[in-house]
């Protein structure tokens, strides 16, 4: 029988999954983040049992850092202290207030990925966003780095896997899983069934969910019968944070403008080039005066 190769795999926790509410629960006091952790636990403890080199690293993101919360060879103590250091990192002052820094925690991986490879040439790495977004236009802000991120995990072959926890599935990080090469996984909001025609849980069938779609790597995903992610690819404006079908570019930081009717970048400060003769709605807004 032929073991299969070591891999590495970068596990990110969104620091809001500690203040997650089970919104199937029957009461407020559904806290929805001790059934996330033990879930993770169990994909871990099956990462570590698929071979004697497997690698596996946490790393928690909140709105003002990223934070390493194990080394890359963890035992079961390492596990109960990441749980701590987590609950203490989403409780810091700012942790919670806006999106994480999802672009920063991505480049991370990226490169702890390339430092593993220097120890162990070709080493397969793939990176697993658990993410709490409340609306689909979060990390708006961040859009020109995640796709710079994603470009970048492309060409080092690492790809981004992302489950989706919160009330909405983020539009900018499902492009990220599809432009990496992983898969984006959303459970459905009124809960899993099951042939009978009864409601699940989420936190019943988190478990399972992570053993199906991220525990196998990306070589075996192609024999399982799962359905396809959906490819839906709307670009989200910088200035209203509001998807679109059809936008405007910046050449040079990539950010997405509903609107032509600017004359410098609101992101980069960079002046369109235009004949001013031919056109003259254009003027020059700042930051907080784009339409």
């Amino acid at each position: 029988m032929t073991q299969p190769p070591e891999e590495l795999l970068v596990v990110v926790l969104d620091s809001r999954l500690v203040l997650l509410r089970d919104i199937q629960g029957t009461s407020s006091s559904d806290a929805l983040f001790p059934e996330i952790w033990e879930s993770l636990l169990v994909l871990l403890r099956g990462h570590a049992a698929l071979g004697q080199d497997q690698r596996a690293v946490i790393f928690g993101v909140s709105a003002t850092k990223v934070l390493p919360l194990s080394s890359v060879h963890c035992g079961h103590g390492d596990w109960e202290a990441a749980r701590l250091a987590l609950v203490h990192f989403a409780l810091e002052p700012g942790a919670s207030e806006g999106p994480p820094l999802a672009a920063s925690v991505i480049s991370s991986a990226l490169c702890l990925a390339h430092g593993q490879r220097q120890d162990a040439d070709r080493l397969p790495a793939r990176v697993l966003l658990m993410d709490a977004s409340q609306t689909e236009v979060d990390y708006t802000a961040q859009s020109s780095g995640l796709v710079s991120a994603a470009f970048a995990a492309k060409a080092e072959g690492v790809h981004v896997d992302c489950l989706s926890l919160g009330r909405q599935a983020s539009l900018l990080l499902r492009q990220v899983c599809i432009l990496s090469g992983g898969q984006h996984v959303l459970p459905p909001p009124e809960g899993l069934r099951t042939m009978k025609g009864k409601a699940l849980p989420l936190s019943e069938v988190l478990a399972p969910m992570l053993l199906f779609h991220f525990l196998p790597g990306v070589a075996v995903r192609k024999d399982l019968n799962a359905a396809p992610d959906h490819q839906h690819l709307p670009a989200v404006c910088f200035c209203h944070g509001r998807p679109q079908d059809i936008g405007h570019v910046c050449s040079c930081c990539l950010q997405v403008f509903c609107s032509d009717q600017a004359a410098v970048c609101p992101c980069c400060r960079t002046r369109f080039k235009r004949d001013r003769d031919l056109d003259r709605s254009l003027r020059d807004l700042g930051p907080d005066e784009v339409l």
